[in-house]
């Protein structure tokens, strides 16, 4: 059964901690987990940190839409799952960001799996400085995150481990973004 958690509670202000040193002043999209009611508890949703010029922009698009590309890249070193975040698509702040998974890591594993196991998935976009909220966005959960959790599984079981920092290198000097979206697209695991 999946977890329902759709955010009904109305409009929240949230006050995150403040940030590392070692996330202070990253750019990208991750996954994490936080509760935002006790009655649902702990749920995972997007992390997307963004320079503070910009950061404010994200509370102002409507309608917000979110696409997420996934899929694996086989390379030399190992293979790689990714996630392309397509962040408020067909809008002039859409942008597009690449996060890497290692399909051979269990909590990784976990976390993914935990994802595709809810109704809906939050995105919350934060100042890469300060940890301030800009936007605060749920979305039905139809970005097929159990698909990515079955090809990671499948990975587990049939290729070897390799060295995942070599191989998201790699990855990274070989393939662009849209490449990665085309492979998604596609629905196989390619190679490089």
């Amino acid at each position: 059964m999946r977890k329902e958690n759709q955010w009904t509670l109305g409009k929240r202000n949230f006050v995150l901690p403040s940030l590392s040193d070692s996330l202070r002043g990253r750019h990208g999209c991750t996954l994490q987990r936080a509760t935002f009611d006790p009655s649902v508890g702990e749920e995972v949703y997007a992390l997307y940190q963004e320079e503070p010029d910009y950061v404010d922009q994200y509370g102002r698009v409507v309608p917000f839409n979110l696409l997420v590309h996934t899929g694996l890249v086989r390379t030399p070193y190992g293979v790689v799952a990714f996630i392309v975040w397509q962040i408020a698509a067909g809008s002039p702040q859409d942008v597009l960001i690449e996060h890497y998974v290692n399909p051979q890591n269990i909590s990784a594993l976990r976390i993914v799996s935990s994802a595709a196991n809810q109704t809906h998935f939050k995105l919350i976009v934060i100042n890469n400085q300060s940890a301030e909220i800009g936007a605060f966005v749920d979305f039905e959960n139809v970005f097929g995150f159990d698909k990515l959790a079955s090809a990671m599984v499948s990975a587990i079981g049939h290729e070897p481990g390799g060295d995942f920092a070599a191989a998201t290198d790699h990855v990274m000097r070989t393939m662009t973004v849209h490449q990665l979206i085309v492979l998604s697209a596609l629905d196989f695991v390619g190679d490089t």
